[in-house]
């Protein structure tokens, strides 16, 4: 019962409830005023002049260039001239992989700001992109994020239960960043570049990649946007494949965040989004283990 929860599962349980009625709330509101059909209209998104290249040029900038980095660092030569380092180096060199890793995720970054600054009409403010709104839209994320939550928990959830059906025994794994942050032997110094990684670059990375540049490129080839939305959604929760039972639950949080910038037009704002989403299971993790 409740009085068997800690804090942590009591915060989580208020944080579902108040998603799930704010939920119900809205669409018993758009049902009593018969306004589901333009609620659901997507606009097509910003104009732009996406070519395939870009596409390409994004998938390298927002996957390959931190999966390169850190096999580039991997390459640690000891004292011996063989490839594996002394126990007395290995969070120095850990702490060196996760720096490359945000090093070649930043860089991805300004190579897919420069694709939206060429491409959309307007440069970075007509692809959806504006730093000066960004504080006044994050209360609007969290509102998001609250009401997006309830959805995406349940999948996850019943996504473990339908593995376990098919596989019985089946224990799910954590995200590497959380097995990491989970570890006592972590250095400080990793700690902080997982956080920022997590919480900052990746959701950054990957709403302008997914959000960006995909979707407006399929829905200029698609004849529904709700289509290009959804595959868009798709190819988001596939990318995170390493931990299958979550690919459900991202492929929701995908298809709000296309919702969210078609029918806004902001990419600050699906960002936004983004990011509170992984910066509240880093809190999670950090109260809990503070606990």
């Amino acid at each position: 019962m409740l009085s068997e929860l800690n804090g942590i599962e009591i915060a989580e349980l208020i944080l579902l409830i108040a998603g799930a009625v704010m939920l119900i709330a809205s669409a018993l509101a758009v049902t009593a005023r018969r306004a589901w059909g333009r609620r659901l209209r997507l606009e097509q998104p910003p104009p732009n002049r996406l070519e395939p290249s870009d596409l390409l040029l994004g998938f390298i900038a927002v996957l390959l260039l931190p999966a390169v980095a850190v096999a580039l660092s991997s390459e640690f030569d000891g004292a011996d001239g063989s490839t594996q380092p002394p126990d007395d180096a290995l969070p120095i060199a850990a702490t060196a992989q996760l720096a490359l890793a945000a090093l070649g995720q930043a860089i991805g970054i300004v190579i897919l700001l420069g694709i939206g600054r060429e491409r959309f009409s307007g440069g970075l403010g007509g692809w959806g992109l504006s730093a000066r709104s960004a504080m006044r839209r994050l209360g609007s994320a969290a509102l998001v994020y609250v009401m997006i939550w309830p959805i995406c928990f349940g999948l996850l959830h019943a996504s473990v239960w339908s593995i376990r059906w098919v596989w019985p025994g089946f224990e799910p794994d954590e995200h590497s960043t959380i097995e990491m942050l989970m570890r006592a032997e972590t250095p400080a110094a990793s700690r902080w570049l997982l956080i920022v990684t997590a919480a900052v670059l990746a959701p950054f990375a990957e709403e302008l990649f997914f959000r960006g540049i995909l979707l407006p490129a399929l829905a200029g080839r698609f004849r529904s946007t709700w289509a290009a939305t959804m595959v868009t959604a798709i190819a988001f929760g596939a990318m995170h494949y390493a931990v299958p039972q979550t690919v459900p639950a991202l492929i929701a949080l995908g298809l709000a965040l296309g919702y969210v910038y078609l029918r806004t037009r902001s990419l600050t704002l699906s960002i936004l989004i983004h990011m509170v989403f992984n910066a509240k299971s880093i809190l999670w993790l950090a109260l809990g283990a503070a606990s």
